[in-house]
């Protein structure tokens, strides 16, 4: 080998190292750029922070260790692992912004956020377990709660079924075949310890990835769906959580909510399920794995249409059928409650005050009256008589902090709240203290 030619195969390598260097730094600083200033146009209302940004060559654009801190009256924090954008390739990466810009869906792209942290002891899930309780306190006056004494299991008995943090992963994505006028969905969440959801959903009618086309041809419909629901231990606890609170086995429990008369169905789920429905959910308790619903019509529906057919109808019309650990539901139906509960069931989900009394046919009515829990203002020599609970603290800066009540020592306050990577105490001095709220039910607010 001549001189000559070796060193041109020792310089095509390190000119397309240098090359792909450089077109990395380009991406990296493109894309920080954008993203700086998407933050700092939204930095009025919440503070973003991330580690670092980085491409692929497989397109991906990658940004990790990503903290969010709303501006609002809420202390939660929310902590990220990672944002994901993956497109095809990196051309199609490098490209993505002039697609935008000349009215062109990308004909691929998918969002993925990995370890997203919701504060347990926070505002978002403070409110959950509210409307949780609402509803708990609405039912209970017509229908026996299922679990014990409560009908759902809201964020704050999340400890006892072994949750002290709580991370999810979520997906979005899309892949449009213009040969065949389709757009397919691609939808995941999964919270870890807990179980996922996945969705793939296939739309016809998507002829062209402009825009403006598709604004004008108006949205695609789903011929073909598919949904799996995969449990990851959060169903065995929710059984022996409740089946404790029942004074039950976890058998005689589960055997006690397959078998409830058909207006509790019809208060609590909507509708009346078949019997081959019941005897699948009877097994999914006893041994929790996989649900997967399909619905193949065979053609394009007009989800305008739905709403006019009775629900017994339904299965057969969209082709849809049912597996329970990959075992085929034989009689998978419903049908639609009476109109007398049809009624009763919107009463319980508004927001207006109750006024039905008395029993329901077949399902034994519960009218005592419950306490409803919430946030209430206390003095603070109070404090220690609420220890292990909830509080909100309003200092003299305004600001507002939560978390769960751990003691008063000193001239003060202390409580714990759960961060990225386990909890952390917080303390507020008695002389910084402009409000304080403790959330809990009063015995003389029974509704």
């Amino acid at each position: 080998m001549d001189v000559g030619t070796r060193n041109t195969l020792i310089a095509i390598p390190l000119i397309l190292g240098a090359a792909y260097g450089g077109l990395k730094l380009y991406l990296h600083h493109r894309y920080a750029t954008a993203l700086d200033e998407a933050i700092q146009g939204v930095s009025p209302f919440v503070e973003i922070r991330y580690k670092d940004l980085s491409t692929t060559l497989g397109g991906e654009l990658v940004v990790e260790d990503i903290t969010v801190t709303p501006h609002a009256e809420f202390t939660d924090q929310f902590q990220i692992e990672a944002v994901r954008f993956v497109t095809t390739g990196l051309k199609d990466l490098m490209n993505i912004g002039q697609s935008v810009e000349r009215g062109e869906f990308p004909r691929s792209l998918r969002l993925v956020v990995e370890g997203l942290e919701v504060p347990l002891d926070g505002f978002i899930m403070g409110q959950l377990d509210e409307a949780a309780e609402a509803v708990n306190a609405r039912i209970a006056h017509f229908v026996p709660p299922g679990c014990g004494d409560i009908q759902h299991i809201g964020p704050r008995y999340y400890p006892d079924l072994g949750y002290q943090r709580i991370v999810s992963d979520f997906s979005l994505g899309y892949q449009i075949d213009e040969s065949e006028s389709e757009i397919e969905m691609n939808v995941r969440g999964a919270t870890r310890g807990m179980g996922s959801v996945s969705l793939r959903m296939v739309m016809s009618g998507f002829a062209s990835p402009s825009m403006q086309a598709a604004l004008m041809s108006g949205p695609p419909t789903p011929s073909f769906i598919e949904m799996t629901f995969r449990d990851n231990s959060y169903t065995s606890r929710v059984m022996e959580f409740c089946a404790a609170r029942s004074e039950l086995s976890v058998e005689a429990y589960i055997d006690k909510v397959t078998r409830r008369e058909a207006d509790y169905y019809a208060l609590t789920w909507g509708v009346i399920p078949s019997e081959g429905v019941l005897e699948a959910y009877r097994k999914f308790l006893k041994s929790p794995g996989d649900v997967r619903i399909v619905m193949d019509p065979g053609s394009a529906i007009d989800t305008a249409s739905l709403a006019h057919y009775r629900p017994e109808d339904l299965p057969a019309l969209l082709g849809l059928v049912v597996y329970v650990n990959d075992e085929f539901v034989e009689d998978f139906g419903f049908r639609g409650p009476p109109p007398r509960l049809v009624q009763l069931r919107e009463a319980l989900l508004s927001s207006d005050p109750l006024t039905a009394e008395g029993e329901i046919d077949g399902v034994e009515a519960n009218t005592a009256p419950r306490v409803m829990p919430r946030y209430h203002k206390v003095r603070v020599r109070e404090l220690p008589e609420h220890i292990g609970r909830r509080v909100r603290v309003h200092t003299t800066q305004g600001v507002v902090r939560e978390g769960r009540l751990s003691r008063i020592k000193g001239g003060q306050i202390v409580a714990k709240t759960n961060t990225h990577g386990g909890s952390m105490e917080y303390i507020v001095p008695v002389g910084r203290v402009r409000r304080v709220e403790v959330y809990y039910a009063k015995p003389d607010e029974a509704g």
